[in-house]
């Protein structure tokens, strides 16, 4: 490719947030739930869903707008499948270390962000 540096960091940056946004799918359940401020409040798991939503969406927007949307829709969702399947592994194998896995999803997210702002502006 032809931006092969912004790239390489394009797709951790991307499956970090499709972690994120699938991890907000599986937390937005009523019983699947471990966020006590989410159990028994209907609009706030909304608020989840439509927040899950927003990351997916940036997500496909931050892969399509370096490799274009061809490659990046397809590349979307492989990655999304990818997040999907570890999602599902990390909430089946070990239920309670469900939400650390998103908060290192969260800090893969923030970090490679930045390295992407640094590089951007080198």
């Amino acid at each position: 490719l032809a931006i092969m540096g912004v790239y390489r960091l394009t797709v951790p940056f991307t499956l970090c947030l499709l972690y994120l946004s699938c991890a907000g799918f599986y937390q937005a359940g009523e019983r699947r739930t471990d966020i006590a401020f989410l159990r028994g409040s209907s609009r706030r798991q909304m608020g989840v869903r439509i927040a899950a939503w927003a990351l997916a969406l940036l997500a496909l927007w931050a892969l399509s707008s370096g490799t274009g949307w061809e490659r990046g829709i397809t590349i979307w969702l492989a990655l999304l499948g990818t997040a999907g399947f570890a999602n599902l592994f990390v909430a089946g194998l070990a239920p309670t270390q469900h939400l650390n896995a998103a908060g290192v999803a969260l800090g893969g997210a923030i970090l490679t962000a930045l390295l992407l702002l640094s590089e951007a502006l080198a």
